[in-house]
């Protein structure tokens, strides 16, 4: 019988492809790989990761010897400038433990080329941030010096070195935003203009009563009432207990309306206040009264006729009526991130600081802070503070989440679960930024689902994987008809706000590591997008929470991955430093510092070092697009041999049916492959259709790649 060989090239044009049905795919196609990268015109065995800190043991500044240290929940990189070039500080979150109870989140800074560490959480916390619902981030400000963190549930917080500070003892501890709780909450809920009449001359039914459109709580709140007449400045309107209806609980003296005053009721079937009644004993003030409607469930406002008809409201004047937090708000954010001169915050929550009620929940309002003169702080947030102030606040959509705050060309792009949004700088001292909406068909799937790169952004949103570079005509898939459904089908739904990204930029690649089903909350899993040759590949992670790319220190060893001193750091090549939570054979935590794409073993659950398998797969291949039976003979893999050869398994299995079941488990045929000695593996099927699977193992700890595929094929010549 006559023999071809049918060559498999270009094995980097499609990565892998998960989603397509595999008959219809081209012969260069992957339907599965596991840490595999595609690059450099062939597919490698990716790196691995090891140990930078091992079972951390930081020195807590309160409680340390009554307090055992658990998981470690965040890192970031702090490229302090008083260390550079050579140097910087890993900034991490670890549990502090009351027994088996996380009591507090305490920040540590670590010097990452020393290994020296400060405990910089404030005294004041005792055990540290709040535990419950934290979700951290960090953003750097003023030049590098600055270092802003935030968990969503406390205030935000920051830390500013001395400029030529280099003592890691002297960097101060975590203090509160300057101005972020300046204020008392005063949301505008009512603002009119007074009508009389109406047409001819015809008279308004109850003019001056009007609904507030909430039922106040005066309890954690008071009512402010302002009246403008056209050409005038704003007067204060006064409070005074309503003439008619039930009885109030609670007493308005001089205008000052009690704590935890109750209006009157009334109801629109009876009890209506009558407008010609006089307030008899008026204060000579714009007065006005308040009742309670209890059809409605709101507080209702009248504006009362005065003393002999002294200091009446008049036609077309403006009514506005505030409420007033009665305590000072502490505010908090899901998001924080700098721009330029400003920092801004999104999703707010707006909580009394006195007794921790809820004032506002505001999960798609922004609030910008003001300008922040050169090399420090803004120092106000307050959107309602009077004078010069450009701090501001927006609402950028009314039942959505601001999930992230990513810059591009200038602007700054901000997501919720629905929209876009972009934040420009305008250059007017009066409103030095400016809102407007991108799109209403796209969002982002969480916090740290957006990254930049390449002067475009990668979103993780909540239904497909694209790419987005300003302008929404441009939006476009990465992931559809490749890997979106085995993303969204594997991504764990109670977890989804573990996922996080990074820039591996040193492979071209964007790491959406994510926990899949089987996850109990880290990210085990690593879907990788190649950006300059926009391909997909798989990585396998092991307990990972949290990561940044960045420098770090050498193995002073010659032809390694990093072969410069182990006491200083690279800022030229950086890596993907990924925080990982062991789970077995620790003394001191449940907390290491990794460093990946170093070496070729997986730091592992148990604080090993283990070898890993890494795999190529292509199901249902067809050699002849006319589906003939044909005789494989042979799989000649083009390889290059590495510093040590490795040992490949090839399994081939062979099917008559597109829709066949393949088992790699039960192959037809195991053969092997020495990427040194060999150049084929015989594998003798009949079959329409061929599928293959090329391994290292389950106990491989050697490189090895792939740069093409030969399949020798004998005609069998039956359909």
């Amino acid at each position: 019988m006559a023999s071809k060989v049918i060559p498999i090239n270009n094995l980097t044009q499609f990565g892998v492809v998960k989603d397509t049905p595999t008959v219809g795919l081209a012969p260069n196609v992957f339907t599965d790989a596991k840490n595999m990268r595609f690059r450099d015109m062939a597919a490698w065995k990716m790196k691995g990761d090891v140990a930078l800190y091992a079972d951390l043991n930081p020195t807590f500044s309160v409680n340390n010897g009554s307090r055992t240290k658990g998981e470690i929940k965040f890192i970031t990189y702090w490229a302090n400038p008083n260390l550079a070039p050579n140097g910087g500080y890993y900034v991490y979150v670890i549990e502090s433990k009351n027994g088996a109870t996380p009591v507090g989140h305490r920040v540590i800074v670590k010097n990452a080329a020393t290994g020296a560490e400060k405990d910089i959480t404030p005294v004041a916390l005792n055990d540290g941030f709040t535990v419950a619902n934290a979700s951290w981030q960090s953003t750097n400000f003023a030049s590098g010096f600055c270092l802003i963190l935030n968990n969503g549930v406390d205030t935000p917080r920051y830390v500013i070195d001395t400029d030529g500070n280099t003592n890691i003892n002297n960097i101060p501890i975590l203090t509160e935003l300057p101005g972020w709780d300046s204020y008392n909450a005063a949301p505008k809920i009512l603002e009119v203009t007074l009508k009389l009449t109406y047409g001819s001359n015809q008279a308004v039914s109850n003019p001056r009563l009007f609904d507030l459109g909430q039922k106040i709580d005066f309890t954690n709140n008071t009512l402010f009432v302002t009246k403008q007449t056209a050409g005038s400045t704003v007067t204060e309107a006064v409070a005074q207990v309503a003439p008619e209806g039930a009885a109030s609980t609670g007493t308005i003296s001089n205008g000052a309306i009690s704590v935890g005053y109750v209006p009157r009721d009334i109801t629109f079937s009876n009890n209506v206040p009558n407008p010609t009644n006089k307030i008899s004993a008026g204060t000579g003030n714009f007065d006005y009264v308040l009742y309670n409607n209890t059809e409605t469930n709101t507080t209702f406002i009248n504006l009362a006729l005065g003393p002999n008809n002294a200091n009446n409201f008049k036609e077309d004047d403006v009514i506005r009526a505030f409420v007033v937090s009665r305590n000072p708000v502490t505010a908090t954010c899901g998001v924080l991130r700098s721009f330029g001169s400003f920092i801004v915050a999104g999703n707010l929550k707006e909580v009394d600081k006195t007794n921790g009620n809820l004032i506002r929940k505001m999960t798609g309002v922004v609030r910008t802070s003001d300008v922040a003169v050169p090399g420090s702080l803004p120092q106000n947030w307050n959107p309602f503070a009077a004078g010069t102030n450009t701090a501001d606040e927006f609402t950028l959509a009314a039942t959505s989440t601001v999930q992230d705050m990513v810059p591009l060309s200038g602007g700054m792009y901000i997501y919720t679960n629905t929209s876009i949004h972009k934040l420009s700088l305008t250059q007017s001292a009066i409103s030095p930024v400016s809102f407007m909406p991108v799109t209403y068909k796209y969002g982002a799937q969480t916090t740290d689902s957006v990254i930049e790169f390449s002067g475009r952004h990668l979103v993780v949103g909540s239904n497909d994987i694209y790419l987005f570079s300003g302008n929404p005509g441009n939006i476009t898939s990465t992931a559809d008809a490749k890997v979106r459904d085995y993303f969204y089908n594997n991504l764990n739904p109670a977890y989804a706000d573990n996922l996080f990204l990074l820039d591996n930029k040193a492979n071209d690649e964007i790491w959406i590591n994510f926990p899949t089903l089987t996850s109990t909350g880290k990210c085990n899993q690593a879907l990788i997008y190649n950006y300059k040759l926009n391909n997909w590949t798989i990585r396998d992670l092991n307990g990972i929470i949290s990561g940044v790319v960045a420098p770090i220190v050498g193995d002073n060893t010659s032809g390694s991955d990093r072969p410069w001193a182990t006491s200083i750091l690279n800022p030229n090549k950086q890596f993907p430093v990924l925080a990982q939570v062991p789970t077995s054979n620790t003394t001191n935590s449940a907390a290491s510092i990794l460093a990946a794409d170093i070496g070729y073993t997986h730091r592992v659950l148990d604080n090993t070092d283990d070898p890993y398998t890494s795999y190529l797969e292509r199901n249902t291949l067809s050699i002849t697009p006319e589906f003939y039976t044909e005789q494989f003979s042979s799989i000649a893999l083009l390889t290059q041999n590495e510093s040590q050869a490795a040992t490949l398994n090839v399994k081939t299995i062979s099917s008559n049916s597109p829709g066949a079941t393949i088992n790699f488990a039960s192959p037809n045929v195991t053969g092997t492959f020495n990427t040194s000695t060999s150049y084929k593996s015989d594998a003798r099927l009949n079959g329409r259709f061929v599928s293959y699977r090329i391994d290292d193992g389950a106990a491989t700890s050697t490189s090895w790649n792939l740069s093409g595929i030969q399949i020798e094929v004998q005609d069998g010549g039956t359909r």
